[in-house]
């Protein structure tokens, strides 16, 4: 018995792990799957209330469209920051196809303590699937880490040396993944193209939304 139960364990620990890889595999293929379709129209929206900006994409009615209504009411009824003056906040559509919308957000607020504006960008990337929508979380995988680094270690700027490499936000941009990386110089920041490979992205989960 002492013999079978370190075997037992170990082969648990296996399938435990080849589990977790098939769904790993799996999340990936149902996002990068949907890199080729078809890149949808849509309506730019321009809207001023009062304090509040907004500029936001307009899609036709579905899912995608109760998407936007849904992030608009979360994006706006919040407060940044105390007695804030001002908020703008801009969708910035990158890719829009029946089954995967990518969205650079822009949040810029004008707070009263030190009269001045702060900014918030953020990529969001959202898949539909069986009429529910995900949101995607990306992350890098290890061997792409080194090879991008591998690529940024050429740049001479002394300021611009050192990326930060846990924070690379990815984005679809009409079927193109592209990878920012942020420095602790904003100047440095860049954004590039890659040829997407097994290897390089990981869909770390797929959280489905609640919309209102």
């Amino acid at each position: 018995m002492k013999f079978y139960l370190p075997l037992l364990i170990t082969l648990a620990c296996i399938v435990s792990c080849n589990t977790d890889r098939t769904a790993e595999i799996g999340r990936l293929d149902s996002v990068s799957d949907t890199f080729g379709e078809v890149q949808l129209s849509f309506k730019e929206r321009d809207v001023q209330l009062e304090s509040i900006h907004l500029s936001h994409p307009s899609f036709k009615p579905g899912k995608f469209n109760d998407l936007m209504s849904h992030l608009i009411m979360h994006d706006t009824i919040g407060v940044f920051c105390t007695e804030q003056e001002q908020l703008d906040v801009r969708y910035i559509v990158q890719h829009y196809s029946k089954s995967l919308l990518c969205m650079k957000k822009e949040v810029r607020v004008k707070c009263p303590m030190g009269n001045k504006f702060f900014q918030i960008n953020e990529n969001q990337t959202y898949l539909l699937k069986k009429d529910s929508i995900y949101q995607v979380k990306f992350t890098a995988h290890a061997d792409f880490k080194k090879q991008l680094g591998n690529r940024l270690s050429g740049r001479k700027l002394r300021l611009c040396t050192t990326p930060n490499m846990e924070q690379l936000q990815f984005m679809i941009v009409k079927g193109k993944p592209h990878v920012f990386v942020s420095y602790s110089y904003p100047l440095c920041d860049t954004l590039m193209a890659f040829e997407f490979k097994k290897n390089t992205l990981k869909v770390q989960s797929l959280e489905w939304v609640k919309l209102n």
